[in-house]
């Protein structure tokens, strides 16, 4: 089996708090977010296998990424751990949960549900965007960027994107995270996380306002299989809480992790 290195950052000193990455994200979009939440944590921000500067593989589901997460908790010696996750980063915080619920102290799950997902419109939009990049040969970042203006409207969603583009060794701009692998894995990762025990860990969930990952009929079944949970809408945010609403989302988490 590869070993898979995650590359990270880590700030602060206290608790232990370990914060994963949506899909096509990587520990950057955490890095403001995290000096922030350093102030009375230890916090790690890590890149998930397949995105940013970590290993990647062909493979990519949520036991591998789980094992990931598993050998870097062991590597720096961390007996428990809080684990914040958003969109693919909270379901792999409820699988991580599931296979070592003793490691883990408290969970945040931001905007997503262990439940199965169709391809969103955003998604179809983003891998639109993937296949261009990957088909052309650009070298000027300005030029790809323009390029991509045609394809997604979103300014927060292209700016999203722009942040995941790089260079390889001749110059060509590519994208930072593995697009054959998440494109091949995608069903994976929209998959649902089967919960066969309740989990007692004391677990917050956070719905955006305007967002559509989590959905408030399924309120119950989340007090259902998570004994020890509360769920909170952050109002006027979009999918990016910690980007729309950082300073609300701070003061939320500050109060749950204390």
């Amino acid at each position: 089996m590869q070993e898979i290195t995650n590359s990270y950052k880590k700030y602060g000193n206290g608790k232990t708090v370990l914060i994963l990455h949506g899909l096509f994200g990587m520990l950057d979009n955490w890095h403001s977010f995290a000096k922030l939440l350093s102030k009375d944590y230890e916090v790690y921000i890590i890149d998930l296998r397949n995105h940013g500067r970590s290993t990647k593989t062909n493979n990519h589901s949520y036991k591998l990424m789980s094992n990931d997460i598993f050998n870097f908790v062991q590597k720096h010696n961390i007996n428990k751990v809080s684990i914040i996750g958003h969109s693919m980063g909270g379901k792999l915080a409820i699988k991580f949960a599931t296979l070592h619920p003793k490691l883990v102290e408290k969970l945040v799950i931001i905007d997503i549900l262990p439940i199965k997902y169709e391809l969103l419109q955003e998604h179809k939009i983003i891998f639109k965007a993937i296949d261009f990049i990957d088909s052309n040969d650009f070298y000027n970042r300005k030029k790809a960027d323009l390029k991509l203006s045609e394809i997604v409207n979103s300014m927060k969603l292209r700016i999203f994107l722009i942040k995941n583009l790089t260079k390889d060794k001749s110059g060509k701009i590519i994208w930072k995270f593995n697009s054959v692998a998440l494109k091949q894995n995608i069903q994976n990762i929209l998959g649902s996380i089967k919960i066969e025990n309740k989990i007692q860990i004391p677990t917050l969930f956070i719905k955006a306002g305007k967002s559509d990952y989590i959905f408030k009929d399924k309120y119950n079944s989340i007090k259902a299989s998570f004994e020890n949970s509360k769920i909170i809408e952050i109002k006027d945010s979009t999918h990016w809480v910690h980007v729309d609403k950082a300073e609300k989302l701070l003061n939320i988490l500050t109060n749950f992790l204390k």
